[in-house]
């Protein structure tokens, strides 16, 4: 049933896909034809039909082009002078007219705005969009010939299901812009940047800057409107700002997108248990949100992981509890997919801690028709949160592809779910560990691990500040390079995990903070094996040695045991060149001594 499950999902998505590629070759067939063209060679060009199998013929923008002259339009070409003449089909306040053929056969003319908003009461229903004549066209005299305007949003929706939250009813404008190198002045209600980013368009919306709205030492965040656009380099809020900062302060603005964009991934709910939901298609922009939730089966395709980012909007400072930026709306949530768009959690603007993106399931017995929730996640980037970047927890057995997570104030990834499947993974730049594996079961492929655990305050000592820190069982991780911690790089805690093809570099010391005010943890191990419960797990041809720092020896020890560890085995190697000056082994246990069960070679020498 589990397998069956998953491949009717796989097949619905890949039927999307083909419905969509149809669409899209059809129309650009259907844009380009002639009015003489197409099979028939009548000017009719083959597009899907909606709601049915098969194809139906509709005649090109060329081709009604050539029926408006033959039906008495003011020219044989359809200019913006004859589309003004034409009568109105019915009032808008939009800014171009296009021509349409009504039920009766004559020709009007529209507003685009009128097919999204369903308000053409005396033109064909949109649901005949195609098989009638009713498609928007707009000839430019002159060389260009004729320009074609077609909603192509409204096909995607018609044959496929498609959300756009761009479009109505969602009406979200993904118009966040951020600077990193703002400053201001303190009673100034004007806001400077080092680049020409303020756009005239800009008054109105939300700004955010950081450190900006209150004394030393806490700074509180500034958050207010733009009500004037001085230049493209500077902007003026309503309300003053309260500190002197000459440089680097992060600035960011946009309009507020929360309840349209939940409304849009609200409408790609599943209508039953049993069945799947529908997709979101997340156009280029970044989307200022506050907290999101998901419904199980539902799909969010985007353009690609750092032009379709959903932004967190800072609370306000009445909110005195944490808030997470993406997360399931309960634990019955099971089937999802999500790729090729990110999160940003604007960390530096918010007020209250929160995870970026979260997946909570149940802990046991059955979710709905399968054990487990098998989602997918592919070709993400979680950036700049205030707590984890991911968070996880008990039921998963999904895939994780190529997710990169940066620069959050907790761990880059928690992991308290079991049986994911990881591949390309990159967790660089976190303040507690890269990864952190509570649970089991978890199979990772080419991971990418670096600068991590500036600042492990979430975790236990000499444990928040590695690049992987493993607390679970029964893991199985393969072709890993752990590069530049500030304290261990591979903390293991828990039981029978295997690591195959690692290389560790240049554990206890970050390049871009050495010496700086990260002042680096005494124990900076390889290999950190803690407590008594740490037993069976396996070094499978483990590599350390220097890759950014070629002097130096910033390590404590290649390999070290406290708590009593037993019943660890594997091989390590100090990389050729390395030429570490410090002991290879070391321990605090309480016997005095390395439990002979640990079957550990270091350039093949036994540990005990």
């Amino acid at each position: 049933m589990d397998a069956l499950a998953f491949g009717e999902l796989v097949t619905e998505g890949q039927a999307t896909l083909d419905k969509i590629g149809d669409a899209v070759d059809g129309y650009y067939g259907w844009a380009a034809g002639s009015a003489t063209g197409g099979p028939n060679g009548d000017g009719y060009y083959p597009l899907p039909a909606p709601g049915a199998p098969g194809y139906v013929l509709v005649p090109s923008p060329a081709k009604i082009a050539a029926i408006a002259a033959e039906g008495g339009a003011p020219s044989t070409q359809l200019t913006a002078e004859a589309i003004d003449m034409l009568p109105a089909a019915a009032t808008s306040d939009g800014k171009e007219w296009y021509p349409a053929v009504s039920p009766d056969g004559t020709l009007r003319r529209f507003r685009p705005e009128m097919f999204a908003a369903r308000r053409t009461a005396d033109l064909q229903p949109l649901t005949q969009l195609i098989g009638n004549e009713l498609l928007p066209a707009l000839t430019e005299a002159g060389a260009n010939g004729l320009e074609r305007r077609i909603a192509l949003n409204e096909i995607h929706r018609k044959f496929t299901g498609v959300i756009n939250p761009k479009m109505p009813p969602y009406n979200c404008k993904g118009d966040v812009r951020i600077s990193e190198k703002g400053s201001t002045s303190a009673g100034s209600n004007v806001v400077t940047l080092n680049e020409p980013m303020f756009r005239a368009d800009d008054i109105g919306k939300l700004i955010y800057v950081s450190n900006n709205a209150g004394p030393a030492p806490t700074y509180a965040n500034f958050q207010s409107t733009i009500t004037e656009v001085i230049s493209p380099t500077q902007a003026r809020c309503a309300a003053a700002l309260l500190v002197n900062r000459s440089q680097d302060v992060q600035v960011a603005w946009g309009t507020d997108d929360t309840a349209g964009m939940q409304a849009a991934i609200n409408a790609c709910r599943s209508p039953g248990t049993h069945t799947y939901g529908g997709g979101l298609l997340l156009p280029p922009g970044m989307y200022l949100c506050g907290p999101l939730t998901y419904p199980a089966r539902m799909a969010i395709k985007g353009m690609g992981r750092r032009q379709c980012m959903l932004v967190r909007k800072p609370n306000p400072p009445s909110v005195t509890t944490d808030t997470h930026q993406f997360v399931n709306e309960n634990t019955l949530c099971d089937f999802n997919v999500f790729s090729d768009w990110g999160l940003h959690g604007l960390k530096y603007q918010q007020n209250k801690g929160g995870i970026g993106f979260g997946f909570y399931s149940v802990p046991s017995s059955q979710i709905t028709a399968q054990i487990d929730p098998y989602p997918y996640w592919s070709n993400m980037v979680i950036t700049d949160q205030t707590y984890h970047g991911v968070e996880t927890y008990n039921r998963h057995s999904g895939d994780i592809i190529a997710m990169e997570i940066v620069g959050c104030f907790g761990a880059g990834f928690s992991c308290n779910s079991y049986d994911i499947n990881m591949v390309n993974m990159l967790t660089i730049g976190n303040w507690g560990p890269g990864m952190n594996l509570s649970s089991g079961g978890c199979n990772i492929n080419n991971l990418k691990s670096s600068f991590n655990g500036t600042n492990g305050y979430m975790f236990e000592a000499d444990e928040g500040n590695c690049n992987l820190l493993v607390k679970g069982g029964g893991n199985n991780i393969t072709n890993a390079r752990l590069q530049e911690s500030l304290g261990s790089s591979l903390v293991v805690t828990g039981t029978f995990n295997k690591f195959g093809d690692m290389s560790l570099e240049d554990a206890g010391c970050i390049a871009f903070e050495h010496e700086t005010w990260r002042t680096p943890p005494p124990l900076r191990a390889q290999v950190y094996f803690k407590g008594g419960a740490c037993t069976g797990n396996v070094l499978n041809d483990v590599s350390y040695g220097r890759a950014v720092h070629e002097t130096g020896d910033h390590m404590t020890h290649a390999i070290y045991f406290s708590g009593n560890p037993t019943g660890n085995k594997g091989r390590m190697w100090e990389r050729p060149g390395s030429d570490y000056d410090v002991a290879k082994i070391g321990h605090n246990n309480n016997s005095g001594m390395i439990d002979p069960t640990n079957k550990i070679r270091i350039d093949d020498v036994s540990i005990v």
